[in-house]
């Protein structure tokens, strides 16, 4: 028996779980976009316009997983 008392299946949790993850390393990824911001305009090695492109699109995944994880959520912590 896994620890989530299921057998054969996944816990309603575990979306939850991983989705909050992912959440994690994306949040990582745009900070990793906004440092590099500032040496954009000191640097020709760093493309700004590449830098703000990369970090508005982690910020619309960081939205659809906002989403998703209210969706989950609320499917898995629901009061039965």
């Amino acid at each position: 028996m896994k620890l989530n008392g299921r057998l054969l299946r996944r816990s309603p949790a575990t979306p939850v779980i991983e989705l909050d993850a992912l959440a994690m390393a994306v949040a990582g990824k745009a900070a990793g976009w906004r440092a590099l911001l500032p040496v954009s305009d000191r640097d020709g090695a760093v493309d700004e316009h590449r830098l703000r492109e990369l970090l508005a699109r982690a910020e619309d995944q960081a939205g659809r997983i906002r989403d998703l994880q209210s969706h989950y959520a609320a499917d898995a912590f629901a009061a039965s």
